[in-house]
């Protein structure tokens, strides 16, 4: 019995600045939490540079500075034995620049008296290219 959390990867493709985009309606994406264990478990997602964690910025991509490029549409909750939680993810592009190749990273926290497990979830996001100058 234990808590699984999908995905371990998120890929966006082709975004474009200026937008709020709500993954879960247009790109089927979600964070699942499953709680197989007898007991609730407390869930926290929340987004955290990725030098804080051990976790590095793959080559060719940078953090945005601002962080909250990527939402959840609930940041703290408990999940009830033996239950699946889907949350809404958003990515806002209003600081990203066309081109850019930028990187995310998501803890899902889940604890109670028995467990205190942290899973990460990764954003790799390739904005739109430019247009090729003529």
């Amino acid at each position: 019995m234990t808590v699984s959390v999908t995905p371990d990867r998120v890929f966006l493709n082709d975004l474009e600045p200026g937008k709020r985009y709500d993954l879960g309606r247009q790109f089927n994406e979600f964070v699942k939490v499953v709680n197989a264990t007898p007991k609730p478990v407390d869930v926290t997602l929340e987004v955290v540079r990725s030098s804080a964690v051990g976790i590095l910025v793959p080559e060719g991509m940078e953090e945005p500075a601002d962080l909250r490029r990527v939402s959840f549409s609930s940041r703290r909750f408990k999940a009830k034995r033996d239950s699946i939680k889907s949350i809404g993810i958003s990515a806002d592009t209003s600081s990203l620049v066309l081109g850019g190749r930028y990187f995310v990273v998501a803890r899902v926290h889940v604890s109670n008296e028995h467990l205190n497990i942290n899973h990460y979830v990764k954003f790799y996001i390739d904005m739109k290219r430019p247009p090729l100058a003529e």
